[in-house]
């Protein structure tokens, strides 16, 4: 592959999965950073050998990396995912699926990747209904000023060691890796004066798989353009 010629791709989660068909056994190290609208890709090669893909972005992109990210150390327990799907998910507290209805027009896509085409779009004071709520995050590195250890784990981390964090789950904790799984309770906000601090934040896309009164089903990156998405809303009468 010539680096002169970046691979074009429409989404983060596109740039991985190109990897692990081109190149079988390669890990995804990190983003470098952005250079124009070139994402470099560092991989590891099943010969232990480092390389940089170059990926050109032709489709928008919701998550925006920051410069020089840190490589991941190699530990007892398997690496932390570079793209964590969280099923089921939502990004705060009492959240619904069920009827919404969009405030804004929305373009819904056959599936959670952004391609190039929608499948449909849905108009202002349009009521749809929510199926299928998904996270997609890019971990944010936070490295310890102390010595720490995870309620559900065994290790203690010591300082310079890097906490990947995921994505917000309810009263200011996060999801994040604890010795080889995702774990919940993380604060940062709370905790980051005393045990670290962040060199990249963690990045989501919230995505949310919705069908029109039509029937056509597809998904959309854009959820918070609806009222219907908390139990609030669904006290509001155009809902009811």
């Amino acid at each position: 592959m010539n680096p002169a010629q970046p691979i074009r791709f429409v989404s983060i989660e596109e740039t991985t999965n190109w990897v692990q068909r081109n190149l079988p056994g390669a890990v995804v190290l990190r983003f470098n950073s952005i250079q124009g609208n070139h994402y470099p890709m560092a991989v590891r090669l099943p010969d232990g050998r480092e390389r940089v893909i170059h990926f050109l972005q032709v489709n928008k992109s919701q998550i925006p990396y920051s410069p020089n990210p840190e490589v991941i150390k190699k530990g007892p327990y398997p690496e932390p995912p570079m793209l964590y799907l969280h099923e089921n998910a939502a990004p705060g507290e009492y959240f619904e699926l069920g009827q919404w209805k969009a405030q804004k027009e929305v373009k819904l896509y056959a599936d959670s990747k952004r391609g190039p085409a929608s499948v449909a779009i849905i108009h202002v004071g349009e009521v749809v209904e929510a199926l299928h709520s998904d996270m997609r995050t890019v971990p944010g590195l936070f490295v310890l000023a102390q010595p720490w250890s995870c309620a559900a784990g065994n290790h203690t981390h010591q300082p310079g060691e890097t906490l990947y964090i995921y994505d917000y789950g309810s009263e200011g904790s996060y999801y994040f890796w604890c010795e080889g799984r995702i774990e919940f309770g993380f604060d940062p906000d709370y905790s980051k004066d005393r045990l670290g601090h962040y060199t990249r934040e963690p990045n989501s896309e919230w995505w949310v798989q919705i069908r029109t009164h039509p029937g056509v089903i597809g998904w959309t990156d854009d959820p918070t353009s609806f009222v219907g998405r908390t139990l609030e809303d669904k006290e509001y009468e155009h809902l009811k």
